[in-house]
């Protein structure tokens, strides 16, 4: 379907609104932003590990240990699963609400943005809808957004709120005369 005729299916009467996600998201990272930086750090290169190692043996007992997570992350050892669980709790906390089709909207609408989604054509489904998957999804070149969203576990309802999104996405667009 041609971008023109996705805007003209778009009724003007529904909600965006991504404020209610951003606070979500927000207070999630704030929280584990917080943690982290009692446990770990981030360090992309020998200077900057090493700097980490000096700023936790300020607050660390003795002979600690740390332990990678994720790419470029570092954490003691015995705080590594709560670090880990805590980064997945506002991933949570936004599934939790995708029941509710305005907070759907928003968050949809808000990281299309984000992900500049309307130039993303080869992965901008899957770039936005891992925002949403507390699982890794797995990449596809011949999936879409339904797959992804199936994938996440989220049924027709939210996959709605999703192609809404997607059309507000595309009247944005023409609307700032990219289309």
């Amino acid at each position: 379907m041609a971008a023109k005729e996705m805007i003209a299916l778009l009724s003007t009467d529904i909600k965006f609104d991504s404020k209610p996600y951003i606070e979500v998201t927000d207070g999630a990272e704030r929280l584990f932003n917080e943690e982290f930086k009692k446990y770990g750090f981030w360090a992309f290169s020998n200077e900057q590990f090493s700097e980490g190692l000096a700023r936790l043996r300020e607050t660390l007992p003795e002979g600690f240990k740390v332990r990678r997570i994720g790419m470029g992350g570092f954490v003691w050892t015995e705080k590594a699963q709560y670090v880990v669980d805590l980064s997945k709790e506002g991933k949570r906390a936004v599934a939790a609400k995708m029941d509710d089709p305005d907070f759907a909207r928003g968050a949809f609408l808000y990281e299309m943005d984000n992900h500049e989604y309307f130039i993303n054509h080869y992965q901008g489904d899957y770039d936005v809808c891992s925002c949403f998957a507390v699982k890794p999804l797995e990449y596809g070149d011949d999936k879409g957004y339904r797959e992804y969203l199936t994938e996440a576990g989220y049924g027709d309802d939210v996959i709605r709120c999703y192609q809404q999104a997607m059309r507000q996405h595309f009247r944005g667009a023409e609307q700032n005369g990219w289309i």
